[in-house]
């Protein structure tokens, strides 16, 4: 009897070792676009804000965190479908019935920014048919914007860039005189102009909409996203209380302005 236990015991491991695609419970994929200060080059010295909070939230708790980058239009596609667990979201309207913690990792605010040798000011929807805009496929924007892209008639008037790498596609085209004015995180858009050094060529251009929190958001088709927002919800309390929260916001130059 304990030589056919043996055996069997020893078919059910080479089973469960050879099993095709066998999931493991320990990993956490969390996908978004470079969209540095909250998520920057995956395993690199400065992963970016979100990412070290993530990391903080499920590596604590013995799961293994991986970070992907894919476009923000793919990223969200992967997790509404189940396919990845979370997301670096700009705002919940990234995905229908998205699972997203009762914190918010930041409060952040689109801006527009305009070459210095045009004077154009965000003065309305109108004032956008002045120029041509820089914008982002997949990026949410506030319901009016969202609206005049959608419906634009002049397609030469707007870029909708795609790619992992987007935001410095469009400071590029900005800088060169092929679009006037871009859209998006005046924090993201600071740190782009900032490491190309192209700060001192641009300028203000008003705001975007009022100031959206944002999220780590976690697929609404995986079971296991409840347990992971909470994790992340506990983790920034946790971090906010010991004051390491403040280290990490000085770390990527941001402001605890929740």
């Amino acid at each position: 009897m304990a030589l056919k236990a043996l055996l069997y015991f020893t078919f059910i491991w080479l089973l469960l070792c050879n099993a095709p695609n066998a999931p493991n419970a320990d990993d956490i994929v969390i996908v978004s676009d470079r969209w540095y200060p909250y998520s920057g080059i995956p395993r690199s010295p400065m992963p970016g804000y979100a990412i070290e909070i993530a990391q903080y939230a499920f590596e604590k708790n013995g799961h293994n965190l991986k970070h992907q980058l894919w476009s923000i239009k793919k990223a969200t596609r992967l997790v509404k479908e189940g396919k990845k667990n979370c997301l670096v979201s700009h705002n919940r309207k990234h995905i229908d019935n998205v699972i997203s913690p009762a914190v918010a990792i930041a409060n952040d605010q689109k801006i527009f920014i305009r070459r210095n040798t045009i004077a154009w000011q965000f003065s309305g929807i109108n004032s956008l048919k002045e120029i041509i805009l820089g914008t982002i496929y997949g990026y949410s924007y506030s319901e009016e914007i969202s609206l005049y892209i959608a419906t634009l008639n002049n397609p030469t008037a707007i870029t909708n860039t795609k790619g992992k790498f987007a935001i410095e596609q469009n400071l590029s085209a900005l800088i060169k005189g092929e679009i006037d004015v871009v859209v998006g995180s005046k924090a993201v858009l600071t740190a782009a102009l900032k490491k190309h050094h192209w700060q001192d060529q641009v300028s203000f251009a008003g705001n975007a909409g009022p100031a959206e929190k944002i999220y780590i958001a976690c697929s609404p088709k995986l079971p296991s996203s409840y347990n992971y927002v909470k994790l992340i919800s506990q983790a920034i309390d946790e971090l906010r209380a010991s004051g390491e929260l403040h280290q990490l916001l000085k770390k990527y130059q941001l402001n605890d302005n929740q």
